[in-house]
């Protein structure tokens, strides 16, 4: 289980920079993989603290063993997504949009609560906002600019 933890966390650290890879294969693959780490690593991240627990409880008493080393978890792999997909977001292929807001999903969703929920409301709604009123034409700048009416 730690193992498939690692595996996935790896896979989403190295998928992160390719979110605005100039090569659109590579763009849409690396959005698929992040998804698909980000699922396995919301699935591990309890199924470890639980065994980590259930060592602990039912483990022999009085004996030391080595501590492990801390497993990766699901909100610093968010954390870690999360930039690169509001920058793919201000890309001008629709279809990197599209990946990118599947993953905004997909981020939004598995890392919920409070944390997700202000990162939502500050840095993609705007920006959100300013695709439906601009599409995903060009603009140098979508990340910074202010709509014009």
């Amino acid at each position: 289980l730690r193992s498939a933890a690692t595996e996935a966390a790896a896979a989403a650290d190295a998928a992160a920079p390719l979110l605005t890879s100039s090569d659109l294969r590579a763009c849409l693959s690396a959005m698929q993989c992040a998804r698909t780490a980000l699922e396995a690593l919301h699935h591990s991240t309890p199924a470890l603290a639980a065994d980590q627990q259930l060592m602990e409880d039912c483990g022999p008493k009085g004996v030391t063993r080595p501590t492990p080393p801390e497993p990766p978890k699901l909100l610093p792999t968010v954390a870690l997504m999360w930039p690169h997909t509001m920058a793919a977001l201000a890309d001008a292929r629709t279809p990197v949009v599209e990946g990118a807001l599947q993953l905004v999903a997909s981020l939004t969703c598995l890392g919920g609560g409070a944390f997700m929920a202000r990162r939502f409301r500050s840095e993609a709604s705007p920006l959100l906002s300013r695709l439906l009123i601009s599409g995903t034409a060009h603009r140098p700048s979508l990340l910074t600019s202010t709509p014009s009416h």
